[in-house]
């Protein structure tokens, strides 16, 4: 039977040049190169590509990318978001609603953040999230929640958050890199991908034995024993080398591990 995971990209390499020269893709441009360049169809967006964009641009660039077959799928925030502030998290969740708005003129189903869950403050994060997920149901968007090394570094405490929170507009978006960081990157994803609608494929680079700092296909193994059948984001973040290479690199090799072929256009 075929893997159902779907191969998306991260847009944020996009902020970047293509090393062939030029300036970067514009934001309008940004589904058709998707789409051309890497045969992919579906974008997870940065929010830090719209930041200071008009409603209209916003329902402008949802137009270009359902015209390219290339929908904007999540919309992301890599900035903390504090859940559990003592001011009863408003401002969190202010801001929270405020990306559902956003999402709901791009075309987005989800919005991902990240936010610290100190185990004093984690029933003040609950009560939080749920506020801000009856705000993003307005929007029909639902929420998911980011695993990350300096904010909920524990894959279980954030299982058991969102198995709190419970509801069909609560998930978790976990990546490969906070997998990594917790020790355990099999067990991460195996425990987090069940919650999940996006996994970010974190890529960092490439060395001659395959993918720098984890295997790939021991990543992809995890989410395949667990059944999952959704969206895996190319995440570039290297620093070195040719993006526009890597990601391609990364595709090809997704797709090996999934178990699926290069399609030829």
């Amino acid at each position: 039977m075929q893997s159902q995971i779907t191969l998306t990209l991260n847009a944020r390499c996009l902020q970047q040049p293509p090393k062939r020269g030029g300036a970067p893709v514009a934001l309008m441009d940004i589904p058709e190169f998707v789409a051309q360049e890497f045969g992919l169809r579906g974008i997870q967006l940065p929010v830090e590509l719209i930041r200071g964009r008009t409603l209209r641009e916003m329902e402008d660039l949802r137009h270009h990318a359902d015209k390219a077959g290339c929908p904007l799928l999540v919309l992301s925030q890599d900035d903390p978001i504090d859940l559990g502030a003592s001011t009863d998290g408003r401002d969190g969740v202010a801001r929270i609603a405020a990306l559902g708005s956003a999402a709901r003129h791009l075309g987005c189903g989800h919005v991902a953040v990240r936010t610290a869950a100190p185990a004093d403050r984690v029933d003040a994060v609950i009560s939080s999230a749920k506020r801000a997920i009856d705000m993003l149901r307005k929007n029909d968007v639902g929420l998911l929640m980011r695993s990350g090394h300096d904010t909920m570094p524990d894959p279980a405490s954030l299982a058991d958050i969102i198995r709190r929170i419970g509801g069909f507009h609560i998930g978790a978006m976990p990546s490969f890199a906070d997998s990594h960081e917790s020790g355990d990157l099999a067990g991460a994803i195996r425990l987090l991908a069940p919650y999940s609608h996006l996994v970010e494929a974190t890529i960092v680079g490439f060395g001659k034995a395959g993918h720098d700092k984890w295997d790939l296909g021991d990543a992809v193994e995890a989410l395949r024993g667990v059944g999952y059948m959704s969206l895996l984001s190319i995440d570039w973040r290297g620093t070195k080398g040719d993006w526009v290479t890597n990601v391609h690199r990364a595709k090809s090799e997704l797709l090996a591990a999934i178990g699926r072929e290069e399609q030829v256009a």
